[in-house]
């Protein structure tokens, strides 16, 4: 006969104790209820103790956790407790039990070592339990058990030894869901094995990481990024569907999603539960939701049922909208990196662009929904009501993950009933008087609403380079060609081919704005000061009064990417009118306490604010400095100095040829190693200056020897230069990073493949990324450069060669350096010999009298004869200020325009090198 006792397991005790101290529990008990009926059977390991214990039910506190083991296991048992530390430790929890029926013991987190310490005498011990038979006949002597430990740790929580943790702290602590999103290498595996051998998902896959691959740095492969995305996908859902019933928007059939439900049992539900509640967007299907393998699945349906453990519907409302933003804080800090804005930032967007607050606003690019939440917090600041606020605001997002943790962001017990205005969309495609389908959650009924004219877009928008745009949204060529069409702008005014994905949105979502409505955006800095940006700054100002740019002068906004951004506030034009334009500089990192006023004091133009430097300039100035080349990068700082003197100035290309160094390719071959120029003849090797980086003189010798052999190869071995032949071969057959052939990718017309033209040389350096030192370097001798420098190269030889080198290294030629080109996210400044021939301008050389040349030469020559510094102490130098002054008198500049010459210099460079705080 089979022996019934092995059939009494650790689960079949844990069931027979939760609802035995269930009964026994009392009104005036800590302890007030039991719970762990979630238990995995053996073959899958549980994220949760055998047995939780629950506190104060309005707070939904979880007291302690019980690990259970039979009598055949020792007390001590090393797995044994480490596996009840681990599980502690997942849920936050001060202390654990472990029990082996015999025996209970009771270990205390010591804060001070961050361990669990053993109590130090056993909360019950009784050798009359030996076996798992006695454990299943012997009800009495456990049960007795039992009520001994309980009073002894009501005791405990009582006197506060142990306090136990809150549901927001279980989702705050990162141990929990990292627990979880453990088995993302299992989702990943059973992806991978899908794309061997589904062609049409494998497709599906590539499509889907083709759009959202910026959003995942640090991540080759989509099915790393596509694992987590389903994981936390399931997560948010379970948790969302559990806490739902607080709000009497009941979900009646979760309770029936238990361990034996399938991943496509349970996708039925919440595919039938979204047709009769709102919240689709958390609840409903989408793309790869059933790529879950079956233990990983079985560890999801346990976290489900310990959520159902929660009397959700007894907890505070203030408690439950805090697990909501703790599950949707480690949903963001888990999701692959995704760009999540930051919350000061958000808000002081909103504060700028939101003028009304009672008006409606939409966020058609929401990720995560940092801005609609915003919204909604600004509205409820300004005490409008949580209907009304949820009612005038709108989200939507091309992608389902991003709308679910916006849906997440935004639900609260003001709206939870009211249906959120959230919904999937490829922004590009909206239109007034669309109609979007929502579902009422207070009574399930169908709406359909129309999609009205907005009185503010607010977003932080895609940052795709345009060398993506046909792949990633081919849509965007077919929206602006209806824009030009419908607002006939001419050929001539359109936007350049090379413009990022961000400049075509304001165009394309134009018609979305009411007459006078605002658009508020977060984008990159490139278009103030790129070639492309001319054409989208002219487009813009035609349709749209550009009211503000903000920048940040205090560290970047955005610490997991290099892109430096801005923020653009502009409205829609109703009429021709004069305007001024806000160029700010934040001058404090924005955080919860001072973000509302830094926007008070933008919105103020506050003269005198600690918070930010206003800089206001009217668009009639705006033409003059866009007509002088210079970028509007420069507009942050106070120019007024430069548009008086303008006149004193000229161009420097009037004096010089401004080209760039070589681009030739294929460095390797170019440039070779020193190890290598002993084989190869001297001929075939001519001295080259590569970079100025780490060189800090004014004068700068070649540092590099460059490969160049106009000979044939069959030239080559009959003269005998078997070294320049070696090396040439050594490349004949190599090819590049996309796999093509050397010899085709560097072939040019009256070129040999390996030829190098180092005919062309120059006099004058400036690297095309200068750091944190701005100047013009002469060199020694006339030698070839790199592409990495802009080459300066007379073209009189009557040219005062001393009295230029001067010229080109005043606080003037400085301040252009800095002006003409715009910060990487490195801190690093972007130049190039186009902006330098086009908008570099030098004191005329016609207003320097003889007496004056000499009087700068010899006030330049100190400078000559030290290492130039970093821009911040150069210009405290007393030899570079007395240059300065030197320079300034010779061409009728009062001397004292120096102080603001630095101060502006001071001002682009402290916001370019701010990124690195």
């Amino acid at each position: 006969m089979k022996d019934l006792g092995l059939r009494y397991n650790e689960r079949s005790w844990a069931i027979d104790l939760i609802s035995y101290i269930n009964s026994q529990i009392s009104q005036d008990d800590a302890i007030q209820h039991a719970g762990g009926e979630w238990t995995l059977s053996s073959e899958t390991q549980s994220l949760f103790p055998d047995v939780l214990l629950f506190g104060d039910q309005s707070k939904g506190n979880v007291l302690q956790g019980w690990e259970l083991k039979l009598p055949d296991t020792p007390i001590q048992d090393n797995v044994f407790i480490d596996k009840a530390k681990n599980k502690a430790i997942i849920l936050g929890l001060d202390s654990f039990v472990a029990w082996n029926a015999q025996s209970a013991h009771l270990y205390i987190k010591n804060t001070e070592r961050d361990i669990f310490e053993l109590h130090n005498e056993p909360l019950y011990h009784n050798t009359d339990l030996r076996t798992r038979q006695d454990v299943e006949n012997r009800p009495d002597l456990w049960q007795e058990a039992a009520r001994i430990i309980l009073k002894k740790l009501n005791s405990f929580f009582i006197s506060g030894v142990i306090v136990g943790t809150s549901p927001d702290a279980i989702f705050k602590n990162e141990s929990f869901i990292v627990q979880l999103l453990s088995c993302q290498s299992e989702v990943k595996a059973f992806i991978d094995q899908k794309i061997i051998t589904d062609g049409q998902f494998d497709a599906k896959v590539k499509l889907w990481w083709k759009y959202v691959k910026n959003q995942y740095p640090g991540y080759s492969s989509p099915s790393v990024a596509l694992a987590f995305f389903v994981l936390l996908r399931w997560f948010n859902r379970f948790v969302f569907s559990n806490i739902l019933k607080a709000y009497n928007i009941p979900l009646k059939d979760i309770e029936k999603i238990k361990e034996e439900t399938s991943v496509e049992d349970a996708l039925s539900f919440f595919h039938n539960a979204s047709l009769t509640r709102d919240f689709w967007h958390v609840l409903g299907p989408a793309d790869f939701d059933a790529m879950i393998p079956e233990r990983v699945w079985k560890i999801l349906l346990s976290f489900n049922d310990f959520l159902q453990q929660f009397n959700f519907g007894q907890i505070d409302r203030p408690v439950l909208q805090s697990i909501l933003k703790s599950v949707l804080l480690s949903s963001i800090k888990k999701a692959a990196g995704i760009y999540a804005t930051p919350p000061e930032l958000a808000h002081l967007l909103v504060l700028l662009s939101l003028d009304d607050k009672s008006s409606t606003a939409i966020d058609p690019f929401c990720g995560t929904g940092t801005i609609v939440k915003a919204i909604l917090t600004i509205k409820s600041d300004f005490n409008i009501a949580g209907y009304q606020a949820a009612q005038s605001t709108w989200a939507c997002d091309k992608f389902a993950f991003p709308v679910q943790i916006s849906t997440l962001m935004i639900s609260s017990p003001e709206n939870m009933k009211e249906p959120l205005r959230v919904f999937t969309h490829d922004a590009l495609t909206l239109s007034p008087g669309e109609k979007i389908s929502f579902i009422n959650p207070s009574n399930g009924e169908k709406q359909n609403i129309e999609i009205p004219r907005f009185s503010a877009i607010i977003s932080n928008l895609p940052f795709i380079q345009f060398e993506d745009i046909e792949e990633l949204n081919r849509l965007v060529n077919q929206k602006i060609a209806d824009f030009y069409n419908s607002h006939s702008v001419e050929r001539e005014c359109r936007l350049d081919g090379r413009s990022d994905f961000y400049a075509y949105v304001p165009f394309i979502l134009y018609d979305l704005l009411e007459d006078g409505g605002r658009l508020g955006i977060i984008i990159s800095n490139s278009w103030l000061s790129t070639g492309w940006g001319i054409k989208f700054r002219e487009l813009l100002q035609d349709f749209y009064t550009i009211e503000c740019i903000v920048t940040s002068a205090k560290g970047r906004w955005f610490s997991n990417t290099d892109v430096v951004t801005n923020l653009l506030i502009c409205q829609k034009k109703t009429q021709d009118t004069p305007k001024q334009i806000k160029f700010v500089a934040t001058q404090k990192q924005l955080s919860e306490s001072n973000v509302g006023d830094v926007a008070t004091d933008i919105l103020a133009n506050s003269p005198d604010s600690d918070n930010a430097y206003i800089n206001i300039i009217p668009e009639s100035q705006l033409s003059v400095i866009d007509s002088l080349n210079i970028g509007w990068t420069s507009c942050f700082a106070d120019m007024s100095w430069l548009l008086e003197h303008l006149e004193k100035l000229e161009l420097l290309s009037n004096h010089m040829l401004i080209p760039r160094g070589a681009r030739r390719g294929w460095n390797d071959l170019f440039y070779p190693s020193q190890e290598y120029w002993p084989s190869i003849e001297d001929i075939f090797l001519k001295p080259v200056l590569k970079t100025i980086r780490g060189k800090y003189n004014l004068t700068v010798s070649a540092d590099h020897k460059a490969f160049s052999c106009s000979h044939s190869m069959e030239e080559l071995n009959a003269d005998g230069y078997t070294g320049a032949l070696a090396w040439i071969k050594r490349y004949e057959n190599g090819v590049n990073t996309k796999g093509k052939p050397l010899v085709k990718v560097l072939a040019r017309s009256n070129l040999k493949w390996y030829e190098m033209d180092t005919s062309t040389k120059t006099d004058f350096v400036l690297s095309v990324n200068p750091d944190d030192r701005l100047f013009i370097a002469k060199t020694n001798e006339p030698i070839f450069v790199d592409q990495r420098l802009v080459r300066i190269v007379r073209e009189d030889n009557n040219t005062n060669m001393k009295l230029l080198h001067a010229l080109m290294n005043s606080c003037i030629s400085m301040f252009l350096i800095e002006a003409l080109g715009f910060g990487r996210g490195l801190g690093v400044l972007d130049i190039n010999a186009t902006k330098i021939r086009r908008g570099f301008r030098i004191p005329r050389l016609d207003l320097i009298e003889q007496q004056a040349v000499c009087e700068i030469i010899d006030a330049f020559s100190p400078l000559c004869d030290r290492e130039v510094l970093p821009v911040t102490e150069e210009i405290q130098q007393a030899d570079r200020q007395n240059f300065d002054k030197v320079i300034l008198h010779s061409i009728g500049i009062p001397e004292d325009i120096c102080n603001d010459i630095y101060s502006a210099l001071l001002t682009l460079y402290n916001i370019r090198k701010s990124v690195d705080q």
